[in-house]
């Protein structure tokens, strides 16, 4: 179990750095606690390819280190789609990534990453998968075909 944790955690929180270097970090000037938050967005000049890439070899390394390869491949896979689903969705809503939205895709990343590490592939159900995969992406595919068809609702003052 200390080696699945370790990998997961480190992957996970690995998605971030792609995330913040691929889209817009939002910022919010009217929030309370803006000037504190808003420094993430303003620090995103920090975070270079160079650094970007290191994170995802320092995930990767872990994952061949404490894994099998055919398990640590299949996390790194997971992590990757995850991450890049993660993006599309924070820009298709959010118009970027924000603290919160990173947070929450580290914690459904690392779900799905100890699920992953735990899958059996042999006895794995390819049939009940596609049909998962079907559910799950229907919505999506239904915009990109369709279009939204209702506008978002206004932002309304709490």
């Amino acid at each position: 179990a200390g080696p699945a944790i370790v990998v997961a955690q480190s992957v996970a929180r690995a998605s971030a750095a792609p995330l913040i270097y691929s889209f817009e970090y939002i910022v919010d000037d009217e929030d309370a606690k803006g000037e504190y938050y808003n420094w993430f967005g303003d620090s995103r000049r920090l975070l270079g390819l160079p650094r970007v890439l290191l994170a995802m070899a320092s995930a990767a390394a872990a994952s061949y280190l404490l894994l099998p390869p055919d398990v640590a491949l299949r996390v790194l896979i997971v992590a990757s789609i995850g991450t890049y689903l993660a993006g599309q969705y924070g820009h298709s809503v959010l118009g970027g990534v924000m603290g919160d939205f990173l947070g929450a895709t580290i914690c459904i990343l690392e779900v799905s990453l100890y699920l992953a590490i735990l899958m059996d592939v042999r006895r794995a159900d390819g049939h009940a998968i596609a049909w998962l995969v079907g559910v799950v992406a229907l919505p999506q595919v239904c915009i990109l075909l369709f279009g939204r068809q209702t506008a978002p609702a206004p932002a309304q003052e709490c």
